[in-house]
């Protein structure tokens, strides 16, 4: 289900309340096949923090991404993204993940 980008922002916001670190230690992207890009492009593995939401389009993902990189001090890449790109992602950086 599609979630406003006020909604994820809250959401990813809470979810680092809950698993820890600080905003620094935490990575937030978008993709098209979520599971593809942790798995393949950043080594998430089983055990791994991390959460997926869907948002309403890809400029709203962007949008999220955006905010966590500019204001919350987060890794990301800011200002692109590609069609079908609505899955927006955070995760918890370990030794293992990249970056």
């Amino acid at each position: 289900m599609a979630r406003s980008k006020n909604d994820i922002i809250d959401e990813v916001e809470a979810f680092v309340a809950r698993y820890g670190g600080k905003f620094g230690d935490w990575y937030v992207g978008i993709a098209k096949d979520p599971k593809a890009t942790l798995n393949g492009e950043h080594n998430f593995k089983k055990g791994d923090v991390g959460l997926v939401r869907t948002a309403a389009s890809e400029l709203q993902a962007q949008q999220v991404v955006n905010y966590f990189v500019e204001t919350r001090g987060c890794k990301g890449r800011k200002d692109s993204f590609d069609a079908g790109e609505v899955h927006v992602y955070a995760y918890r950086r370990a030794r293992h993940t990249k970056p």
